[in-house]
């Protein structure tokens, strides 16, 4: 069984070791085939699903932020909520595309 984790750890390498951070806890409800991406100093992540939970996707939004360690919900990404997306940033731009939705099982 997969089990959705909230945990947000961060590795930081040099030339001698690989060390794992803990940082702040995702403040929603777990998930699992939710996207992410990073612009900036900054990560975004969102959409995904808990099956086990409630067996409904979601189409919220995240942004946690490095400076400060914290998570800030933002605007739903727009459609029904989705799993098995895609994401990815250019430009400073971040994109969110494809997934399946309940409604009506793809896109």
């Amino acid at each position: 069984m997969l089990l959705p984790l909230t945990a947000l750890i961060s590795l930081h390498v040099n030339s001698q070791n690989y060390v794992w951070t803990q940082k702040a806890n995702f403040p929603s409800t777990p998930r699992y085939e939710a996207i992410g991406f990073s612009i900036g100093t900054k990560g975004y992540f969102g959409t995904g699903a808990n099956f086990v939970l409630n067996s409904q996707p979601y189409n919220d939004f995240w942004e946690w932020d490095q400076s400060t360690n914290v998570w800030s919900q933002k605007a739903n990404v727009p459609g029904p909520p989705r799993y098995g997306a895609a994401a990815f940033a250019a430009d400073g731009k971040g994109y969110v595309t494809t997934g399946f939705s309940v409604m009506n099982g793809g896109y």
